[in-house]
């Protein structure tokens, strides 16, 4: 079962108030998938109803378990996920030292959330010190590599579009999709959300908003307008782009200035508008000068 059936099922079973919903929970916080694990975590600080008959200490002691094995992933796109689970930690009973090692935390974010808990728990000597994880290098070399460059996205049963790079208005997400993008990265990914009239957005190796590639990408917000075919970076907040991309299908003047605009398509539009939600990447190409910069990695 895919982890997304999962999620949605138990996010009903939230819903329902169904007694079984806090043992699936407990279960789901097990499962690699971070938009799974931010639901059961949302249903362990669910209503009254379900908290019944709930150890605090039990339910503490798993949401623990998680965040270190999500926190030893060493994902910034993991963002969500822990600090919800910093927030329901913070109103169950813990062992302070059990926190204090997230306040050298590799996210300013959960550090910060992490000293902001342990100062109400009035512990002493609580600075945050995060330590920032490397940010993938960036050449001026590699970024006028990809000048006139385009993306040949081959999908599966539904044909081929291309994109052009802007290099000069973002180049650094540019280089970040097109160096992905040669490694595979995208290759057998979905697009996994179609909002009519408004984008196609893909490229999650979960297919769902919360699982991604880190570390996380800087916006660049440029003059570009989110004209219908510009290609984005979808983020959760400022500066939080995973390589997910999406296509605006109309023009949509509300995104600018908030979201990056690193490509446009040239041709295939007519492929992008009749995409489906679930439709598989077959590979992406880097083409330069007309033809393919290297080799892809195969379908993963």
């Amino acid at each position: 079962m895919h982890d997304n059936v999962r999620e949605a099922a138990l996010a009903e079973l939230i819903r329902l108030e169904h007694p079984d919903a806090l043992r699936v929970a407990l279960e789901a916080l097990d499962r690699p998938d971070y938009q799974l694990a931010l639901t059961a975590t949302r249903a362990l600080a669910a209503t009254p109803a379900l908290q019944e008959g709930t150890d605090p200490a039990s339910v503490g002691a798993a949401l623990l378990k998680a965040l270190a094995r999500i926190t030893a992933e060493r994902r910034e796109t993991s963002r969500d996920v822990r600090m919800a689970i910093l927030s329901r930690l913070e109103a169950l009973p813990a062992n302070p030292n059990a926190l204090r090692p997230y306040l050298s935390d590799f996210d300013p974010a959960v550090a910060a959330k992490t000293a902001e808990i342990l100062k109400g728990w009035q512990q002493p000597d609580v600075v945050p010190t995060p330590r920032r994880l490397p940010s993938m290098p960036v050449t001026l070399a590699a970024v006028n590599d990809l000048r006139d460059a385009r993306l040949r996205f081959t999908m599966i049963a539904r044909g081929t579009f291309e994109m052009r790079l802007l290099v000069e208005e973002a180049p650094v997400s540019a280089l970040r999709v097109a160096t992905r993008a040669r490694e595979g990265y995208y290759n057998g990914l979905t697009f996994h959300r179609i909002a009519p009239n408004f984008v196609v957005q893909g490229g999650s190796p979960g297919a769902n908003e919360y699982m991604g590639d880190g570390p996380y990408m800087r916006d660049e917000v440029g003059l570009v307008s989110h004209r219908r075919g510009t290609v984005g970076i979808s983020t959760r907040g400022r500066d939080t782009g995973d390589a997910q991309i999406f296509i605006n299908l109309v023009d949509s003047p509300r995104l600018d200035h908030t979201y990056t605009v690193f490509a446009e398509v040239t041709s295939g539009m007519d492929v992008v508008d009749a995409l489906l939600e679930g439709d598989a990447i077959d590979r992406v190409e880097v083409l330069l000068g007309g033809t393919q910069s290297t080799p892809t990695v195969g379908p993963r």
